[in-house]
């Protein structure tokens, strides 16, 4: 943080200016900012990697309440999604696990798109997954 008086630097948790000894309060912003941090601690690898830069300046200035919504989403892992996809591929549960039904629904009547589906879902699936979560926490805190 930039101390409001002269513009230094300081740490998070300093209580006055070391250069002019101005005090400092924590900022709504910074607040928030400590938030974002742990949020995307455990769920980094949920998000698309595109998206995570606007998604944080998004959490950076949205209600208390929001917070509990966005905590409350189930994320979907990707590691799940392409262990599904390569196991049970064929059957189109991985669609249903990220949330497309319909997808998994032609998925499940053509035997993975005659097998073409499947082994193109193997790359795809992963970023489905990720995409679908960024929709899933966009649409709660909107």
């Amino acid at each position: 943080m930039k101390c409001p008086n002269c513009g230094q630097i300081m740490a998070d948790d300093s209580k006055f200016c070391s250069n002019c000894g101005t005090p400092f309060y924590r900022t709504y912003e910074s607040y928030n900012a400590s938030k974002v941090n742990m949020f995307f601690l455990s769920h980094n690898d949920k998000f698309p990697e595109d998206q995570i830069t606007a998604i944080r300046e998004q959490l950076l200035y949205i209600d208390e309440n929001k917070w509990s919504e966005a905590y409350s989403i189930s994320y979907k892992d990707p590691l799940i999604a392409l262990l599904l996809s390569l196991f049970v591929g064929e059957l189109g549960i991985d669609r249903f696990y990220v949330g497309q039904t319909s997808l998994g629904v032609i998925k499940l009547l053509t035997c993975g798109g005659f097998g073409i589906w499947a082994i193109v879902d193997l790359f795809l699936i992963m970023a489905a997954a990720r995409e679908e979560n960024a929709r899933r926490l966009l649409n709660a805190i909107e």
